[in-house]
């Protein structure tokens, strides 16, 4: 998979898409398939309400949101791209069935996907193959 430590994200290992990591672990839960994103800890109770948003660790916020360490608020944690476009491109939100572009898209709404926009002379999912490779590839199939 090339991403040595996908425990981090509590993510099992990938072998099927370079540079990414696997499902979820049993228990924990996010963007199905292979992404870097993280998963969150399921439980079916939650936490006392955090009406004022406010935290210091994971475990201050509701269950399924994780605590933004810089602004030490409660969220919802939003998708991200594949193996972050390679860094040969932006990530951008899109709604799955019209492809509108979208401000927002948190990992368990299932009406977005985080798309790559890649830049000039890269392509692909993750922006991780020169225009050249993809034609390539395109002519193999």
């Amino acid at each position: 998979s090339g991403v040595t430590n996908c425990a981090k994200f509590n993510r099992l290992g990938c072998s099927s898409v370079d540079f990414s990591c696997g499902e979820c672990q049993d228990g924990w839960v996010g963007e199905s398939g292979s992404h870097n994103s993280y998963c969150t800890k399921y439980s079916i109770q939650t936490s006392s309400s955090n009406r004022k948003n406010v935290c210091n660790s994971d475990s201050d916020c509701d269950t399924l949101q994780i605590c933004n360490k810089n602004t030490h608020s409660c969220q919802t944690p939003s998708k991200k791209c594949p193996n972050s476009c390679s860094f040969r491109g932006n990530c951008t939100f899109a709604h799955s069935s019209s492809g509108r572009s979208l401000k927002e898209c948190n990992v368990f709404d299932p009406d977005c996907l985080a798309v790559c926009e890649c830049s000039i002379g890269f392509a692909g999912s993750s922006c991780s193959l020169t225009v050249e490779q993809l034609q390539v590839k395109m002519a193999q199939r």
